[in-house]
C-alpha cells in the first residue's frame, strides 16, 4: 500500500475522533443547562412571588376586617349597655357604628376580591410548579440518554486510538509531520480522496495525469487547488 493510503486511513480515524469530540463537548454543555427547566424555574419563581405578595395583602385585609368586627361588637355592647344616657353621645355612638359597618362592608368586598385573586394565582402557581416538575423529569430522562451516548462515543474514541496507533507505525515521521501541518492549516482535513475525477475537499477537477499521480505508491500527490493530499484509491 502507498503512503497516501495510510495517511487517508489516518485522516478517516482523526476525522471521526474530531466528530466524536465535538459531540461529547456538546453533550457536556447540554448536561449543564436545559432551557426548558430554566424557563420553568423562572415562571415558578415569578408565580410564587406574586402568590406570596397577594397572600400578605389578603392577610392584611383579614386583620382589618377582624379589627372592624371587634370594634363594632365593642360599640354595640357599649350602646346597649344602658350606661350611655346622653342623647348626643348616643347619637354619636350610633353614627360611629353606622360608619364602622359601612367600612366593614367595603373591606369585606375587598376581602372577597382579594380571596378570588389569591385562589386564581394559587392555581397558576400550582400549574407552574407542576410544569417545573415535568421539565426536570424530562431533563433527567434526556440526561440519561445523553450520558449513555457520551459513554459510547468515548468508548469509540478508545477503539479508534488503538487503530490510530497501529496506522502510525506505517507512516514515516516526515510524512506524519506534513500531515499534522496540513491538519492545522486545513481545519482538520489534511487528506481528501478522488471523487468524480475531482478533489473531494475543494471540488477541483484533475487531469488524467494528475488522477494517475494520486494512485502512485512512490509519491504523495497534493491538490493543485487546495494543497491537500489526495488519495486516489
Amino acid at each position: 500500500m502507498n503512503e497516501s493510503f495510510h495517511l487517508y486511513q489516518l485522516q478517516i480515524i482523526d476525522s471521526q475522533i474530531d466528530k466524536n469530540n465535538i459531540r461529547i463537548h456538546d453533550i457536556y454543555k447540554i448536561l449543564k443547562f436545559d432551557d426548558e427547566v430554566e424557563k420553568s424555574k423562572d415562571t415558578e419563581a415569578l408565580r410564587k412571588n406574586i402568590l406570596q405578595k397577594v397572600k400578605i395583602e389578603l392577610q392584611k385585609i383579614d386583620n382589618e376586617v377582624e379589627t372592624k368586627k371587634i370594634k363594632i361588637n365593642q360599640s354595640d355592647s357599649h350602646l346597649y349597655s344602658g350606661k350611655v344616657k346622653n342623647p348626643k353621645e348616643l347619637q354619636d355612638l350610633q353614627n360611629e357604628l353606622k360608619s364602622l359597618r359601612k367600612n366593614l362592608s367595603l373591606l369585606e368586598d375587598q376581602q372577597l376580591e382579594k380571596l378570588i385573586a389569591f385562589e386564581e394565582i394559587e392555581l397558576e402557581y400550582k400549574k407552574a410548579k407542576n410544569s417545573l416538575t415535568i421539565a426536570i423529569s424530562n431533563f433527567e430522562t434526556k440526561k440519561s440518554i445523553l450520558e449513555s451516548e457520551k459513554d459510547n462515543l468515548m468508548n469509540d474514541n478508545n477503539r479508534l486510538e488503538i487503530e490510530r496507533k497501529a496506522i502510525l507505525t506505517q507512516i514515516s515521521d516526515s510524512d506524519l509531520s506534513i500531515y499534522q501541518h496540513l491538519r492545522q492549516e486545513k481545519h482538520g482535513l489534511a487528506v481528501s480522496n478522488l471523487e468524480n475525477n475531482a478533489c473531494s475537499a475543494c471540488g477541483a477537477i484533475l487531469t488524467p495525469g494528475q488522477r494517475q499521480a494520486t494512485r502512485s505508491a512512490q509519491s504523495i500527490f497534493y491538490c493543485p487547488s487546495c494543497g491537500r493530499i489526495i488519495y486516489g484509491g
